[in-house]
């Protein structure tokens, strides 16, 4: 299955776009604002405010090959944009996703052909692929509601993995023509979710967590639901990322609420580092791991648009 899925995306993720100087990046056809990049780094950035745009949906992942980090940005109307780091601006990208509100994105690397793949899932749950236009690549579920949306490469099997959690606690998996329900066991947890799903290459295997309205994550392990401890005591809504530290091989988990304070898993709990993003709610997070130089970055964007870096105690304005 795996093998076949892969089969099917293939040709989905195949598109061109000149950055870098290097044809076969991007997520979709032609220029994108004539983007110029530099690598995200702690306290770096030019402290320039971006446009301001609503949302915020914001994917952010790591470009082995460029060994550079990237990000993107949905607004609620469903506009992509790219983030220039020449300019500090974020460059609309196509024209907006034509399916209804509200949307989530995601976005991934596929290092075996070099190229990127930039997708949103809609209010109904269709799936939608960022080709400067955007291909409708999977019928919607149904339930309509804030659906989540989860994407990365596994370079294990060569294969890009997508997921989505429904409002309805559902879980679904694509693949390559079509939404697939994972399990008949739904989570319990009060939708809407939000959605983290990443590769442990050292055991082979994929970790899938969410975290409800109510600030109580869950983990999705063996066809069942897993409680991860107390909720977290703050207002909604809350947004989740995680992924694997191979260097460490460890898991590490965040949470940021809709007031901005951000939450880290300590293994038996959710601590509050002490650290609020200082822009303006609402707020969205996500996070990649740079295997180059064995560096992680935790990163948000705020209702203006303004991109933050956590750095260890604090947020820094990056652009």
């Amino acid at each position: 299955m795996r093998k076949l899925l892969y089969m099917l995306l293939a040709a989905l993720f195949v598109l061109p776009l000149f950055i870098l100087g290097c044809e076969g990046k991007g997520a979709g056809e032609g220029e994108a604002g004539d983007d110029t990049t530099a690598e995200v780094t702690p306290g770096d950035g030019d402290q320039v405010t971006a446009a301001a745009v609503a949302g915020p949906h914001l994917a952010a992942f790591y470009d082995t090959v460029a060994q550079l980090g990237f990000l993107y940005h949905l607004d609620s109307k469903g506009q992509l944009h790219f983030l220039n780091f020449d300019s500090g601006e974020w460059d609309a990208d196509g024209e907006p996703c034509p399916g209804k509100g509200p949307f989530d994105l995601a976005a991934f690397h596929d290092p075996d052909s070099d190229t990127w793949g930039v997708l949103a899932v809609d209010g109904e749950g269709a799936l939608w692929h960022s080709t400067k236009g955007w291909d409708r690549v999977a019928e919607p579920v149904g339930t309509k509601g804030q659906y989540a949306l989860a994407a990365f490469y596994d370079t294990t099997y060569g294969e890009p993995v997508i997921s989505t959690m429904a409002p309805d606690g559902k879980l679904y998996v694509f693949n390559g023509e079509a939404w697939d329900l994972v399990h008949e066991n739904v989570c319990p947890g009060k939708g809407p979710f939000d959605l983290t799903v990443f590769y442990d290459k050292t055991s082979d295997l994929y970790w899938t967590s969410v975290v409800d309205s109510a600030g109580k994550a869950y983990d999705f392990i063996a066809g069942e639901w897993a409680d991860s401890g107390m909720p977290i005591a703050a207002k909604g809504p809350f947004r989740i990322t995680g992924f694997h530290d191979v260097a460490a091989d460890a898991y590490l988990f965040y949470v940021i609420d809709g007031a901005g304070n951000l939450y880290v898993w300590e293994g038996d709990d959710w601590t509050d580092v002490g650290a609020k993003v200082p822009g303006k709610a609402p707020f969205d997070l996500d996070a990649f791991y740079d295997p180059d130089a064995d560096a992680y970055y935790v990163m948000s964007i705020d209702s203006a648009g303004k991109v933050y870096q956590f750095t260890g105690d604090e947020w820094t304005l990056q652009y």
